[in-house]
């Protein structure tokens, strides 16, 4: 049971990328952060849990790596591509450029599971940080109507930032100790919560916030 239970923790963050993607694809657009934040939360606790029962695995690595491409790239892309059909101005091959937004992600989880697994910072931006950064564009996009152009560039400067060689400090140290994983844990349940609740201008700020300290902090390291 040990064993299983954080294997299934990980297969449910990919059944709720899975999820977000057929509601996508059936217009029910305003359930998405709901699921995605269920795969946020998931791929936090399947590590968390393999470290406290001692029970990290090759295969729950890979099981890791594969539903974090469904959850942070290919349903950002699935949602970038919703988007950019809704412009009436855009070539209609250019909407098909969404799919390139995954492969940023595969890559970048390669090499990290290949050359950085056990930095105190990451190398490029991580993939669940760069998804909730898509969908808060996309969510901000309906208010703000932005050029397709811009909002493009936008997406692929995020997919960009998860391959280039630049330290973000992943916060691991609180991860030492059973008080700071609760602390962590603590820390992560409130994102989700504000993720949910609050407004995507306040997600945005608290984000650039984020990668602010994690810049600073990971070059430090």
């Amino acid at each position: 049971m040990k064993r299983i239970l954080p294997n299934f923790i990980t297969l449910c963050n990919g059944f709720f990328g899975i999820i977000s993607i057929i509601a996508i694809l059936n217009d029910q657009i305003n359930i998405v952060p709901y699921f995605f934040a269920a795969a946020l939360l998931c791929d936090f606790l399947d590590g968390m849990i393999a470290r406290l029962l001692k029970t990290n695995s090759e295969i729950g690595k890979e099981l890791d790596s594969l539903c974090d491409t469904v959850s942070f790239g290919v349903l950002p892309a699935v949602l970038i591509a919703y988007m950019l059909k809704h412009y009436e101005t855009i070539p209609n091959i250019l909407i098909f450029s969404a799919g390139i937004y995954p492969l940023f992600t595969i890559y970048r989880l390669a090499k990290f599971n290949t050359k950085y697994n056990n930095l105190p910072y990451f190398i490029g931006l991580s993939s669940p940080l760069a998804a909730i950064i898509v969908i808060t564009l996309f969510f901000l996009n309906i208010q703000w109507q932005m050029s397709w152009q811009l909002y493009l560039i936008l997406n692929f400067i995020i997919g960009i930032l998860m391959i280039l060689p630049i330290h973000f400090y992943t916060f691991k140290d609180l991860q030492k100790s059973k008080t700071g994983m609760f602390v962590l844990a603590i820390l992560f349940l409130a994102l989700i919560i504000f993720f949910i609740l609050c407004s995507w201008k306040a997600i945005l700020i608290l984000l650039i916030i984020y990668l602010i300290l994690a810049l600073i902090l990971g070059y430090r390291k």
